[in-house]
């Protein structure tokens, strides 16, 4: 009975392990989509196909940017009467987005909404493009902190969980 045990907290040790190796990728999944999503952003804003309210409340509904959860927030916020610049701002710090990213990117992509008004000219592209390369090398930096730690926290958890295993038997 003890063997089942110590085996169950080694498995037990192993899965924790790799919940946080999943919280780690969560990062890297945010990055990309937030890239996807100021693509999206600057291809409509640039060809004026859809106004920024319209487009803001398409990808709120898209399951392609369903990663990015202050994009409902903002758009129940333009519902109400908001507009996208405030609605963005107000539904971005809450977000689990906010939390999982570094602050540096957070710091990105508050300064890109604050400057998103009802006119959006030459100087919001240039900041979308500088805030999509930036994301970019952010994601290249975590992808690559992934790629090296890849299997990292499930031996780690599981060495521990066999160490307390042989201290109860």
């Amino acid at each position: 009975m003890k063997w089942i045990g110590a085996l169950f907290l080694i498995f037990s040790a192993y899965a924790l392990g790799r919940i946080i190796r999943m919280q780690k990728m969560r990062e890297e999944n945010i990055l990309r989509i937030c890239g996807r999503f100021l693509q999206e952003l600057r291809d409509n804003i640039e060809f004026k196909t859809n106004p920024l309210r319209e487009v803001v409340a398409r990808c709120a509904v898209n399951d392609r940017y369903s990663v990015l959860d202050f994009l409902p927030e903002a758009l129940r916020r333009i519902d109400g009467g908001a507009n996208v610049k405030n609605a963005l701002c107000a539904a971005y710090p809450q977000s689990e987005c906010a939390q999982r990213l570094r602050e540096e990117d957070s710091r990105l992509l508050v300064g890109l909404f604050e400057e998103m008004g009802a006119e959006v000219d030459q100087l919001v592209l240039q900041n979308i493009d500088y805030t999509a390369c930036r994301l970019s090398e952010s994601l290249k930096t975590v992808s690559e902190r992934n790629r090296q730690q890849k299997g990292y926290y499930e031996a780690l958890a599981s060495l521990a969980g066999a160490a307390v295993a042989i201290v109860l038997l």
